[in-house]
């Protein structure tokens, strides 16, 4: 099933696979891609149990990605943010090699960047 973006979940989880934080980041629950900064905004991790994705306690699974998964295959939107950040993802896994990147200095990741980043342009 397409969305109105022409883009298909089968597509959105195959590029999702391609998230992998590195050392440089830490404490980002690689369920949301949400980073553990305070309980105020993800709670203190729980070690994963035997049953998957709900047995960690993450209620915000895949809104963070796929909203910047969405980003991406939005033309305007897309040309905005590469000004904003000063980068060019010519193609999906670029994209996601730069989410994955090393964030500026004080910053926790680059995919929270981005969904700042458009909450601040969606308000405007």
């Amino acid at each position: 099933m397409e969305d109105k973006l022409g883009i298909t979940w089968s597509e959105y989880k195959d590029w999702r696979k391609q998230l992998k934080y590195g050392k440089h980041h830490s404490k980002i629950c690689y369920m949301c891609h949400v980073p553990q900064i305070s309980d105020d905004l993800h709670p203190t991790f729980a070690k994963a149990k035997k049953g998957g994705r709900g047995a960690t306690g993450c209620e915000y699974a895949d809104v963070v990605a796929p909203l910047t998964f969405a980003i991406y295959h939005h033309q305007e939107l897309k040309k905005k943010a590469e000004q904003y950040f000063e980068a060019r993802w010519p193609t999906s896994m670029e994209f996601a090699y730069w989410l994955m990147d090393v964030p500026k200095k004080t910053r926790h990741s680059n995919m929270i960047d981005i969904l700042l980043w458009y909450t601040e342009i969606a308000t405007l």
